[in-house]
Formats: structure tokens, sequence, C-alpha cells
């Protein structure tokens, strides 16, 4: 696949003009600090958006399209084994982070508490500042296989706490951690018996296939859906971040009529007419044999970067990744949050920029994080960048 050079256009990890201006730096070696592809998004989307603009010379108001849900429900079938979506439990929605923050509206008040993991997508906790609802941070202890969840801690939080929203990552961004269904169950379970909403963001998920470990929370125990809503997107499995085609799941019949019925107050109804094209796209075995390939690639890069750390000697270790693009790299010679403020101003004065551990509010450990949806050549960049680092 083919890397294109995006550094001259308006795109946000790549406009060198526009980091130089953030960051303060005089030159950029790697930006590897969004989660996104340096491939183009996938070739059959501009085939089939074109195709669409032929035949449809008007870009007025239009109906909904009943594909883009029947695809919806498709894809979660053949590529997460869920089989329990209707039409009726989809809605549309203007990205993941907007649908949670709506999410917070409609279910929570000022002051209420919301439970986020960490590390966390900083968003997560943002929304909820910025909404004037208290973040409550449930910190996943780090061991060998990865971030984890301390059940026992959680529900002692939920206990002292009472949130009224636990805002939960499926996979784990930022790390590719994936959760077993007995640990979706017991968190639903929580969620059920404290009367807490469970949102569960799946947008990293399609970068898993069937059978590859990823489980929807879809998937949970009926009893236990009574509280739950889960948000996803193809923006990350087929680099469509700046399309906004994001959807809502909500099982519970009950919880997804409030909920529809407070959309349409908004009137938030109808999909954006190319995100509905785009949805219908991706979400097809066009797109399976895209994914399939991304697999591959990701893969390959991961094990690059292993064998690479392996020989070179450097005070660095992996955290394991399981799914997707985004590798966190525990920094061994960092010890405390003075040496942190070192090291990355030495990031930024070699020109690599990535996101920290403390970008993710994980203030117990120190590590960082890269970018590896991109060619062999551009690894070779960022970790001859992170052997000057650390040598």
């Amino acid at each position: 696949m083919k890397v294109v050079n995006r550094s001259n256009l308006l795109d946000r990890r790549r406009n060198i003009k526009s980091l130089k201006e953030i960051y303060g730096v005089k030159k950029v070696v790697v930006p590897s600090h969004i989660a996104d592809f340096d491939y183009d998004s996938p070739f059959f989307v501009d085939q089939n958006l074109c195709k669409f603009l032929s035949r449809n010379p008007s870009l007025s108001y239009r109906l909904p399209d009943p594909l883009f849900f029947e695809n919806i429900i498709w894809w979660y079938d053949k590529t997460k084994g869920v089989t329990n979506i209707d039409k009726s439990m989809i809605s549309y929605s203007f990205g993941v982070i907007f649908s949670m923050a709506l999410f917070l509206e409609f279910g929570t008040k000022p002051n209420d508490k919301v439970l986020v993991n960490t590390p966390a997508y900083s968003p997560f906790v943002k929304i909820c500042q910025s909404n004037n609802r208290s973040a409550i941070l449930a910190n996943l202890p780090l061991t060998d296989n990865g971030f984890t969840i301390d059940l026992a801690k959680i529900e002692s939080l939920f206990a002292r706490n009472r949130p009224k929203v636990y805002i939960f990552c499926n996979p784990l961004n930022p790390t590719g951690k994936l959760w077993s269904l007995a640990e979706l169950n017991a968190i639903a379970k929580l969620c059920h018996e404290y009367k807490t909403y469970f949102i569960v963001d799946e947008v990293h998920s399609d970068l898993t296939l069937l059978g590859s470990g990823f489980e929807s929370a879809l998937k949970i125990d009926k009893e236990y859906q009574d509280r739950l809503i889960v948000i996803s997107s193809p923006s990350k499995g087929f680099n469509l971040g700046g399309t906004n085609s994001n959807y809502v799941i909500t099982p519970d019949e009950k919880l997804k009529l409030e909920f529809h019925q407070y959309l349409h107050n908004l009137w938030l109804t109808t999909p954006n007419v190319f995100s509905q094209e785009l949805v219908k796209t991706v979400y097809s075995p066009k797109g399976t044999k895209w994914i399939r390939q991304m697999e591959v690639n990701h893969e390959k890069n991961y094990r690059f970067l292993k064998d690479y750390l392996a020989k070179a000697n450097l005070p660095l270790e992996l955290i394991p990744l399981q799914t997707g693009f985004c590798v966190a790299i525990k920094m061994l010679n960092v010890k405390s949050a003075d040496d942190l403020a070192k090291i990355k101003k030495i990031f930024l004065d070699n020109g690599v920029i990535v996101q920290f551990s403390d970008d993710f509010y994980d203030y117990e450990n120190f590590w960082f994080r890269i970018i590896i949806s991109t060619d062999l050549k551009t690894m070779q960049k960022l970790l001859n960048g992170l052997k000057k680092i650390f040598k």
C-alpha cells in the first residue's frame, strides 16, 4: 500500500506549518501523535462517491437510506458475530465524542459523576469537564499483559461515587487492549445494579475481524443491556476520521425510545448524505478485504518494531498490542514527572511528535504511544529517532 505525502494539506497530523506552530519545533521528522493511517482511505470509497455524485446531481434534502442501517447490521454480524441488532436500535450522530457529550446532556445533570478508565482518550475526560460533570478516574493496573481491569477496585469506585455514567473504551484506546466478554458482563452487571449508564466506544473494533478476540458489548447478557449505549464509526478502520460518519446502538427498548426522542427534539434524525454513502460503501465485502490487508500491514510493522527493540538495547519495553495500530512503549529510564518533562523536550528537539502517558491521564506509569499504520521506510525513520533520543 502506498503512503501519501500530506504535509502541505490541511491534515491535522501532517501539516508541517501547523505542527511547527503548535509544538514550537524547528523540524518535524515523524509526526506519530494522532491515530490515523499514513495510507490513503480505501480506493473503493473514492470510486463509490464518484458514482453516487454522477447518479445524484442534486444534494438536496434526502430520506434516510435503509442500506445505511442494514449495512451496519451486516457488518456487526459478519465481523463481530453480533446478531441481535435491528434497525430501530440504530441512530445517526455527528461524531463519537459529540455523541458522548450529547448523552451526558441527555442522561445526567450538572455535577453528576462520570467514571472513566485511565489511560483514557483525553476527550472522554474533557467532555465531562466542559459540561460541568465530575470525571472520576479509574486507574487501570499495568501488568506484563498490558492494562487490566481490577473489578474489586471498580466496584469500590461505584459504591463510593455512585456514577451516573461509565465511559468505557472497547478495545482500549490508547493501547489496543481487548476485553473479554466476562469482563464486559461483570462491568455491565455493576452498571445495572447501580443504575449507571454504560457508554461503550467501539470505534477501534473495526480493525479486528471475527475470531481475533474482540468481544462487542452488544454480546453482554440481555438482563444487563438496560443501561447500554454503544457508539461506533468506520473512521478508524477505514481512515475516515474527518467525515463524522458515526452511529449509536441502543438495545434496550425504553432507553432507545427516550434517547431517540431526545435526538428528534434536537432535529438530529437524518444522516449526512455523504456519511450514509460512506457507511454503505465500507461496511461491505470490500471493506472486510480492506481490514484484512490492514491487519497484515499492522502485524508486519509490529513485528518489525519488536525485532528492532529486541536488538537495539534501548531502555524501552513494549506494552503488548492485541489489536489496532497504536503501540504504547514504556520508558524504563523515566521514573518521575520531572524525568517525563525532560524526555518530552528531547523528543521535540529531535522532531519526533508522539503522545505520552500523561496525555491519557495516566500519571502512575511512564510511556509514549506511536502509530504504526505506515510503511517500513517511515517506521525506520521513527525508530532512528527513538535511537537518537534514548541512546
